[in-house]
């Protein structure tokens, strides 16, 4: 494998990283803020996209089409909160059936299994214009082009982020994740927290959706499948190197570089010959399990540090 190679892989994985990365903030919501896990992820990631690829095909602007694709994982997430906080169903099951729903609603927008839409119609079609026109290489222009547009649209989410819970709002909410019980004695109607969690996330992971598929120039009904084991995966790796005291801002960051890393070793792996692409997601599954396993290997080293020293 060339250097030049190498650095397009790289390249490339750092524009898949970005607008991933965006699934891996959504997952942090529900399984950091809320420690809650939600399995609307797949199920809001393909019906943005979905929806994001029918409204090019249409003729829709992106600049609507990127407001109104997060709308659908808006509602997804509602639908998941209301059954679970509601109805009393589980919440794992509630997403499950809310994804199961999806499947079936994406058919129905797309009007088939797989949609396309002209390239020319895509969000970072102007700013690939605009580097060619400056001497930029097409293909290197592309690359660029959803570089750009992942930095610009994951600074916007975080910024919001994080002054969300700067707000006696957010911190309403971290108190709900921190100790529902306690939170509720003090008067914060937790249902309510949990229901915009869920809709807030899955309005992010619908935007990822949107973006992803227009950089794979395609959706299909299948689109989500495994976006949770990659958002997973992102998450788990970046808080392997995130700071014991970050505040949210610098977690929100890991998370993101947590992407890059993941896309990266993919891409690495692939190109050099290791693996094939068929065999992409036995890797993402490998890179989760390891991800996971080194905080529990960290802090048996720790014990027998401890131990040996008594």
């Amino acid at each position: 494998m060339s250097i030049d190679v190498f650095l397009t892989s790289i390249y490339g994985a750092l524009g898949q990283g970005l607008l991933h990365a965006l699934v891996a903030i959504g997952i942090f919501l529900n399984l950091r803020v809320m420690r809650k896990p939600d399995l609307t992820v797949e199920g809001s990631f393909a019906f943005g996209g979905a929806i994001a690829m029918t409204m090019l095909a249409g003729g829709s602007h992106f600049a609507v089409v990127l407001m109104i694709a997060p709308l659908g994982g808006a509602a997804a997430g509602m639908v998941t909160g209301l059954i679970h906080t509601k109805l009393k169903i589980d919440g794992i099951i509630s997403g499950l059936l809310v994804t199961m729903a999806l499947f079936s609603i994406n058919l129905f927008v797309m009007g088939s299994s797989n949609i396309s839409a002209p390239l020319d119609t895509f969000v970072n079609t102007p700013i690939r214009l605009w580097l060619v026109g400056l001497g930029m290489q097409p293909f290197n222009a592309l690359l660029t082009s959803y570089i750009i547009v992942g930095v610009i649209v994951v600074a916007l989410v975080i910024t919001a982020l994080y002054f969300l819970f700067r707000t006696e709002f957010g911190l309403s909410i971290r108190a709900t994740g921190s100790n529902e019980y306690m939170a509720r004695s003090n008067g914060i109607n937790t249902d309510s927290r949990k229901i915009f969690v869920l809709v807030l996330s899955n309005a992010i992971i619908a935007l990822s959706g949107a973006l992803v598929v227009q950089q794979q120039s395609g959706a299909s009904v299948h689109s989500g499948a495994g976006i949770l084991v990659i958002g997973l995966a992102a998450l788990v790796i970046g808080e392997v190197i995130t700071p014991k005291k970050a505040n949210m801002l610098i977690k929100l960051l890991f998370v993101v570089a947590g992407a890059f890393i993941y896309f990266s070793i993919i891409s690495v792996v692939i190109i050099s010959g290791l693996m094939s692409t068929d065999a992409t997601r036995l890797l993402a599954a490998a890179l989760t399990l390891i991800a996971l396993c080194i905080p529990k290997i960290k802090q048996l080293w720790k014990d027998r540090r401890a131990y040996g020293r008594t």
